[in-house]
């Protein structure tokens, strides 16, 4: 059993044991410590510095590449898509400004926009199945067949048909049914469109916005698939977060039939994007398809070869 004695001696070493180390730190050490710590503290003040400087520079090397390529942009797609004809659509989230200078790169093209139809976010709600499958089902026109799959899938078609068309020449104007599916569509609140149909087009560019928590890529997937299928070919652009998990262009890619038709890009948000979109749309027309940008495994920046434009 310890004793008084022994337990007082160990207490007068612990204070003992302390109040060395205050003079310590107080003495003979307070310079050293208080000199590390200001050499630590310039060390961090100067590594913040270069780090400012490097984003800097990268911001400003990045400025130069996007001012660039706009720059040259219409010369890059001059005559790719000449006398085709191109849907623009908008999927929800797809940002208004983006879808203009889309709209003027395929311009620049050599192509006539078609129109600009923008999908609300009510086209994926599941309460509104019900009202895409009844849409589907009154508005399909004579010829064209609705698939067994989903809702979605039927009134894909229903608004595919409506849009596009794999005619040689296209119609130039719209028929009585794409004018019937268009006002209906947007009377629902499903679509945006313009009050008047345009005549149908031979390519479709999807611009998807950018990937939503927990929202099902599934409805505009099929809507995709549908608007491939109803005319010569279809490219979904894309900003890079739609080419993560749960993102529109994330779910073409994952599924190994639809990426064999439909093209992808994933960088819409930057003028090398509206490039590039522009070539996959040149691509479809040939027959070709491909995964393009910098997210995740792609088939490279654009499509290879990228020949000279023509003349």
């Amino acid at each position: 059993m310890i004793d008084f004695r022994t337990h007082l001696i160990s207490i007068i070493a612990i204070f003992f044991a302390l109040a060395t180390g205050i003079a310590l730190g107080a003495g003979p050490l307070k310079g050293n410590i208080d000199e590390q710590l200001t050499n630590r503290v310039d060390d961090l003040g100067t590594e913040n510095q270069r780090l400012r400087d490097s984003i800097g520079d990268l911001q400003r090397r990045s400025d130069f590449q996007g001012a660039f390529v706009e720059q040259v942009a219409s010369a890059l797609v001059k005559g790719r898509l000449a006398d085709e004809s191109v849907v623009v659509v908008a999927l929800p989230g797809a940002d208004d400004a983006t879808v203009t200078q889309v709209s003027s790169g395929l311009k620049a093209a050599g192509a006539e926009v078609t129109a600009q139809v923008a999908v609300t976010d009510a086209w994926a709600k599941p309460d509104n199945e019900t009202v895409l499958d009844t849409l589907a089902t009154q508005l399909v026109s004579p010829g064209v067949t609705l698939p067994s799959g989903s809702a979605y899938d039927r009134a894909g078609t229903v608004l595919g048909a409506a849009l596009l068309t794999q005619a040689d020449p296209p119609p130039t104007t719209a028929s009585e049914s794409a004018q019937t599916t268009l006002t209906a569509m947007s009377e629902a609140g499903v679509i945006d469109a313009p009050t008047t149909a345009p005549p149908p087009a031979h390519l479709a560019l999807v611009v998807a916005g950018p990937q939503v928590k927990g929202q099902d890529p599934a409805p505009f997937t099929s809507l995709v698939a549908a608007l491939d299928a109803a005319g010569k070919g279809s490219v979904v652009s894309g900003p890079p977060s739609a080419a993560a998990d749960g993102g529109v262009v994330a779910a073409i890619r994952a599924d190994s039939g639809l990426s064999a038709d439909v093209s992808t890009v994933d960088a819409i948000d930057l003028p090398a994007g509206i490039v590039v979109s522009v070539y996959a749309l040149a691509q479809q027309l040939a027959g070709g398809s491909g995964q393009y940008g910098y997210v995740g495994t792609t088939d490279g920046p654009l499509p290879e070869p990228a020949t000279p434009s023509p003349s």
